[in-house]
């Protein structure tokens, strides 16, 4: 009966730990391809939660409600905190970079030392209508036209903008990387092709989906699960992004119909070279 008793324990200890997720945080290793290209040094590695937002842009967080293009900030329950990390509900979006210019705890990545940058989430259900957004913007880019540029017309702007990974456009992964110039609201780009690349993705499973910005060579990569996927250069990698410095935004989006869902983020990390 005490052996019994013994099993019964051990098992119902080993049960739970099987079913409670994975630390996400626990792997510290510089992933392959950030080490293969020289960015070693982790500059953030955030394993989220509710916590690590600030509701109205002020203080000093990790994560910001909203961007800094628009007033918009969704509602406080559109976050929550899961076992395995931060749950964004539909019309939810957060940054690292204040909208309203707090200095938050996580840095911005110099375009002219250029970095790798890896997100690791999951859905809560697959739709085509979905719109999980994990991608880069530069903090120039600002309602203060910070990117606009001497020699450059009156308000003519400049930036790059990074898409590292949006659902919903094709049944795989979809990365992304912008030129964008003129003078609002007739802004144009030069971007990378648009093509369905790697398997479909159960985006119900967890994911990784990383990109590096090299500025010697004005290339960026794109890697799936950790296997590259896919690369793109100028015109659509402008010469300005090694004046700007870029932060990480975190959204979930409709293409059209609204269909309520969550996009579960377990960690985002990013790497730039040695000091």
């Amino acid at each position: 009966m005490h052996c019994l008793a013994l099993f019964l324990v051990s098992w119902s200890i080993a049960t739970v730990a099987a079913a409670a997720p994975s630390d996400p945080c626990a792997d510290r290793a510089v992933p392959p391809a950030a080490r293969a290209m020289g960015f070693t040094r982790a500059v953030i590695d955030v394993c989220p939660k509710a916590t690590d937002i600030s509701p109205d842009g002020q203080g000093s967080f990790k994560l910001y409600n909203g961007a800094i293009w628009d007033t918009f900030r969704a509602p406080p329950d559109t976050y929550r905190t899961v076992p395995d990390g931060l749950a964004i509900k539909l019309t939810g979006g957060v940054t690292t970079l204040s909208p309203v210019g707090a200095q938050g705890t996580l840095p911005t990545l110099a375009g002219d030392r250029g970095f790798f940058v890896e997100f690791e989430t999951y859905l809560s259900s697959n739709d085509r209508d979905h719109w999980p957004a994990l991608w880069l913007m530069p903090r120039e880019h600002n309602l203060s036209q910070g990117d606009v540029y001497p020699g450059d017309p009156k308000d003519f702007q400049r930036w790059m903008e990074l898409d590292v990974d949006e659902g919903g456009f094709t049944t795989g992964w979809l990365g992304t990387v912008h030129s964008w110039t003129g003078i609002w609201p007739k802004h144009q780009t030069e971007r990378s092709p648009h093509w369905e690349l790697g398997p479909v993705l159960d985006r119900r499973q967890v994911h990784t989906f990383s990109a590096s910005f090299e500025p010697r060579t004005l290339k960026v990569v794109w890697w799936l699960d950790g296997k590259k996927i896919s690369e793109a250069g100028p015109p659509a990698v402008p010469k300005i992004a090694r004046q700007q410095n870029f932060y990480l935004l975190m959204n979930s989006q409709s293409h059209g119909k609204n269909i309520p869902y969550e996009m579960i983020v377990r960690r985002f990390r990013a790497f730039v070279p040695p000091r």
